[in-house]
Order: structure tokens, then C-alpha cells, then sequence
């Protein structure tokens, strides 16, 4: 009972290793693409930053609330925790959204950089998950 209890501690460290793998990596996209902006078109930095931070804020947030149990230890607890998580990440996003749109200067090029990085951000988020996961969990 006892090397099964450390093999379910290690295998729920290295979940939480990708996570915060892959949210630091997240991060550094959107500081060397808001870099990379500042050097190209510094007019187009704050959509980038919003689109950016809209689909990055939510899922941090989401990260934190849905792991916060532990299924084995208390099931219900960490249901609810996955309900609420995925229900604050959809509020907080839209009004991130809302939020954006009301600041944004209100020019094509504008409202199209920002879709292209919240778009952006999101598919490398994926992509990073599926590497990280493979890299660390050996799937």
C-alpha cells in the first residue's frame, strides 16, 4: 500500500510539472513576442499584450482552482473544484474580452493583432502541452 501511495505522489508530481512547464513557457512566449512587437510596430504592443494576457490570465487561473485536489484523496471536492475552475475561466474571459475591446484602439489592424495573438497563444499552448506531456510523462 505504501509503494503504491508514493508511485500516485510521483505520478501527480510529474502532472504538476507540466503544468508549470508549460505555463512558464506560455509566459515567455508572450514576453518575446511582446518584445518582438515592440521592435516591429510598437503601435501594435497593447493588442498584443491583451490578446496574449486574455487567453493566458483565464487558464493560469483555471490551473490553480482545478488542482487544488486531489481526485484519490476527496472526489467530490475536486469535482467541484473542476466545475468552478472551468466556469470562473469562461467569466473571466469574457470579461477579459470585454475588458479589451473597451480599452483597444478600435482599427482593423489592431483587432487583428490581437486575435492573431490570443489565436496564437492558445495553439502553441496546445502544442507545448502535447510536447511537454509526451517529454516528461513518456506517453
Amino acid at each position: 500500500m505504501k509503494l503504491k501511495n508514493q508511485r500516485f505522489k510521483a505520478g501527480h508530481a510529474k502532472y504538476h510539472a507540466v503544468i508549470q512547464t508549460v505555463l512558464l513557457l506560455d509566459s515567455l512566449i508572450l514576453a518575446l513576442s511582446g518584445a518582438a512587437i515592440f521592435f516591429i510596430d510598437s503601435h501594435l504592443l497593447q493588442p498584443v499584450i491583451l490578446g496574449c494576457s486574455v487567453f493566458l490570465l483565464p487558464t493560469v487561473f483555471f490551473y490553480w482552482r482545478a488542482t487544488r485536489y486531489r481526485a484519490a484523496k476527496d472526489i467530490g471536492k475536486a469535482i467541484q473544484s473542476l466545475y468552478v475552475a472551468q466556469s470562473s475561466k469562461f467569466l473571466l474571459t469574457a470579461m477579459m474580452f470585454a475588458f479589451s475591446f473597451i480599452t483597444m484602439t478600435n482599427s482593423k489592424q489592431h483587432i487583428t493583432a490581437f486575435f492573431v495573438a490570443y489565436v496564437g497563444l492558445w495553439l502553441m499552448h496546445h502544442l507545448l502541452v502535447l510536447l511537454v506531456a509526451n517529454r516528461e510523462l513518456n506517453i
